[in-house]
């Protein structure tokens, strides 16, 4: 598939020239395909390409340029650059508030995975208000026993649980194993994190 990515972008140079949405979007989906790959170095490439492009096409506040920079967000993670990954996840998270408005789901997954980092850093005042933020967001946007509700509330518990807050991570642990379970199976992958 890379191949094909590869005379795609081709196409879309001779079609459209050096900038078009198109060419934006291909070179997003390549950065996407060589994480898949781990090829952590290419997809950064191909990322960064994309960003530039996206700034010049729509400026700097578009939710193209966010979605990017989210991606490249967890390459930087992937290779272990966490404030880096920090960096460029907090500019994502300001773009998408400011285009979609704070009550999105992508403001709330940009959040959850704000809050992990910051969590993971060392930063616990900074990560809390993001972790519970995102989870009241899908709680208000998708129905209590939607899958990014429970992967929201044990992202949380599992913060809490590092501060020796039990008593508030066992509820939303156990509501979490139950939509997850019911959702996938109790044999799925998933279920494993929620027990």
């Amino acid at each position: 598939s890379e191949a094909l990515y590869r005379r795609a972008m081709t196409m879309y140079r001779a079609l459209y020239g050096e900038k078009h949405p198109s060419l934006a979007q291909g070179l997003n989906n390549l950065g996407l395909l060589f994480r898949a790959q781990g090829k952590l170095d290419e997809a950064a490439v191909s990322y960064r390409e994309a960003l530039a492009m996206n700034i010049a096409l729509f400026g700097e506040v578009h939710p193209e340029v966010a979605r990017v920079e989210g991606n490249l967000a967890f390459i930087s993670y992937e290779a272990g650059n966490l404030p880096e990954a920090i960096a460029l996840n907090r500019e994502a998270l300001a773009i998408q508030q400011q285009v979609l408005g704070s009550e999105h789901p992508e403001v709330a997954a940009t959040m959850s995975t704000l809050g992990r980092w910051l969590s993971e850093s060392g930063d616990a005042a900074a990560a809390e208000p993001l972790l519970r933020g995102s989870l009241e967001r899908y709680g208000s946007l998708l129905p209590a026993d939607h899958p990014d509700v429970a992967v929201a509330q044990l992202g949380l518990a599992k913060f809490l649980s590092a501060q020796g807050e039990y008593a508030e991570a066992l509820p939303l642990i156990q509501a979490a194993a139950a939509t997850l379970a019911g959702a996938y199976g109790e044999d799925h992958w998933i279920c494993a994190h929620a027990n």
